[in-house]
């Protein structure tokens, strides 16, 4: 008698993150820059930001969010046989900072490795140690999200150093034989690779081009907004849930921040099946994508303030919502 093998799921066990002690407030950056507190709040919602202390490198932030996520995973550290860390800002050039990260954590034999895919590198950390768990070659992975940004601003430019700062994020996902991830959504699209970059490289011993974060904003913006749809939908679709449910089940669908373009015009989106919701048979659905890159709506649309928007309806009405917010945001762009 043939038995189907039993499929392979990974799960989120445990989160954590970490934030320097430094505080850069936006009243600080007035003192730096032609700003002010009102005109980057109500651009951006941001009041203030972490910076990391000279001595800090980016295995030292992952370090710390790695910890509080094995913690909440309550495992022990040698139980990890995978480490993806998404950074732009590595401790140095190599060995990786995933493997740096592995010794301070004191363990050692399991797979390190980073990827550099900027705002969407951790949707594509997430993305690789779900199908490396899936593939039942790796039980227990961690996934970091690491960067030290104030290291590549150019702090003479109102237009990016208010936005960005320093910090990380950390999960830890495990084999499982119910689902977790249910699916992952990865795009690029490399000739929007001028609007979000950092033109220099190192070569011969010396800095070449320019070593500091530039940002073309309106066209970042613009393209975030238009593709935000489509990595959603494409979600939705994936997973059955841009038709009418057959058991009429009620859905939560959280679009959280929004799509950022990378360096790369990198763009990511993927789908969590989490616990149920209710006794009713309530499930949530999260799509979540890259960081955020819709922040000047806030100080357009009220409606749109916050991070995530929740809905509850039925999947048909999700999908129908879904659109209509990306028509009104499409709007708002062309105001």
């Amino acid at each position: 008698m043939n038995h189907s093998p039993v499929p392979v799921y990974s799960r989120i066990t445990g989160t954590g993150s970490y934030l320097p002690e430094k505080v850069l407030t936006n009243h600080d950056l007035e003192k730096i820059v032609d700003t002010s507190d009102e005109w980057i709040y109500t651009r951006t919602g941001i009041r203030e930001r972490h910076i990391a202390a000279e001595d800090e490198f980016c295995s030292d932030l992952a370090l710390k969010a790695a910890e509080r996520a094995i913690e909440s995973a309550k495992i022990q550290r040698e139980e990890i046989d995978l480490i993806i860390l998404a950074t732009s800002t590595p401790d140095m050039i190599f060995p990786s900072s995933a493997c740096i990260l592995q010794d301070k954590l004191g363990i050692k034999g399991g797979a390190a490795f980073d990827i550099q895919a900027v705002c969407t590198g951790f949707v594509y950390a997430m993305a690789i140690a779900d199908k490396f768990i899936r593939s039942g070659q790796h039980k227990c992975a961690l996934v970091v999200g690491a960067e030290i940004f104030s290291r590549i601003l150019d702090w003479n430019d109102r237009g990016t150093c208010v936005l960005f700062g320093d910090g990380a994020g950390a999960v830890i996902l495990t084999a499982s034989d119910s689902p977790g991830v249910l699916s992952s959504h990865l795009h690029a699209d490399g000739s929007y690779r001028n609007i979000l970059c950092v033109p220099g490289s190192v070569a011969a011993g010396k800095v070449q081009g320019d070593p500091f974060l530039k940002m073309e904003g309106n066209a970042v913006f613009k393209f975030a907004v238009r593709v935000l749809e489509d990595v959603a939908m494409e979600a939705l679709q994936a997973n059955g849930l841009a038709g009418k449910g057959a058991d009429g089940a009620t859905y939560s669908l959280e679009l959280c921040g929004g799509t950022h373009v990378s360096r790369t015009g990198d763009i990511g989106a993927f789908v969590i099946l989490g616990d149920s919701a209710s006794s009713a048979g309530v499930r949530r659905i999260e799509a979540l994508t890259g960081q955020a890159a819709l922040a000047h709506l806030r100080a357009q649309d009220q409606r749109l303030s916050e991070v995530a928007l929740a809905l509850k309806a039925q999947p048909q009405e999700v999908a129908d919502r879904v659109r209509a917010l990306m028509e009104e945001r499409r709007a708002l762009t062309n105001e």
